[in-house]
């Protein structure tokens, strides 16, 4: 492939070549950004996951068996990478996989929004508050509308920040929590 002239890699090849270096969760993280859609880059979102794990399974040398492992694991609809590394860790503690970024509509059919996580059957949605979700005053308002909406139609939303991503055991304790609590 040529950039102005120059031969670069593909974004999947590059993904593949950085199979080494980094960790599995990075690469998980790496993945869904080529198969969501919040890279910026042209070429870089949109991926069809099945075009990773076939990249992934041609991979040989060291971080191969790594790299495999995690192109099982990416997801698309994921919008950032704290998303993902949220995602990841509540299945790690043995939570079910959470839905993510799906449109929900309440029992009257009235539309809700989309959660960044959710799991459906709880009405329980996760929502990843990055610092752009209090210091955006459009974004912090929409965010408290989807809220009331999620919460009228008889949902419960955990809010996620930061501060919580460094501290993931009781993170996922908490989440475990409500959704154990929230079984039908």
């Amino acid at each position: 492939m040529l950039r102005a002239g120059i031969p670069v890699s593909t974004p999947i090849d590059t993904w593949v070549d950085c199979r080494a270096t980094l960790d599995d969760i990075e690469l998980v993280v790496v993945g869904d950004a080529l198969a969501g859609e919040w890279s910026p880059y042209r070429g870089a979102h949109h991926c069809d996951p099945s075009d990773l794990v076939a990249a992934a399974r041609k991979a040989i040398g060291k971080g191969s068996a790594r790299l495999r492992r995690a192109a099982t694991r990416i997801r698309a609809g994921s919008k950032s990478p704290q998303e993902t590394r949220l995602r990841l860790a509540l299945v790690e503690s043995g939570l079910p996989e959470p839905e993510i970024n799906v449109t929900k509509y309440g029992p009257d059919g009235a539309w809700l929004g989309a959660a960044d996580l959710a799991y459906d059957e709880h009405r329980l949605a996760i929502e990843y508050e990055g610092d752009y979700h209090r210091t955006d005053r459009d974004q912090w308002f929409a965010d408290i509308a989807r809220r009331e909406r999620f919460d009228d139609a008889g949902w419960r939303t955990a809010r996620v920040t930061a501060a919580d991503m460094r501290h993931l055991d009781a993170l996922c304790t908490r989440i475990a929590r409500l959704h154990r609590e929230r079984t039908p």
